[in-house]
């Protein structure tokens, strides 16, 4: 799953749902954002914007590479 929200730092503030509504959404019940389309490019302009605006950098991209994984904070 490139696109991750740490469901432990996350504190369900909606930028990232505000940003970009069609990959993230607010889970009002858990208290914080989840991912729905974590495919979504790294390049893609809203996703960087939610993870610039994040206040508590709950968001995160991570590449996969051959033979592990990187991950790589938006």
């Amino acid at each position: 799953m490139p696109w991750r929200v740490d469901e432990r730092t996350c504190i369900g503030c909606s930028v990232c749902t505000d940003a970009s509504p069609e990959v993230f959404w607010l889970d009002e019940d858990a208290g914080f954002a989840r991912v729905k389309a974590p495919s979504a490019p790294e390049d893609r302009p809203d996703c960087r914007e939610a993870g610039r605006g994040c206040p508590v950098e709950a968001i995160s991209f991570t590449e996969r590479e051959e033979g592990g994984e990187t991950e790589e904070e938006s």
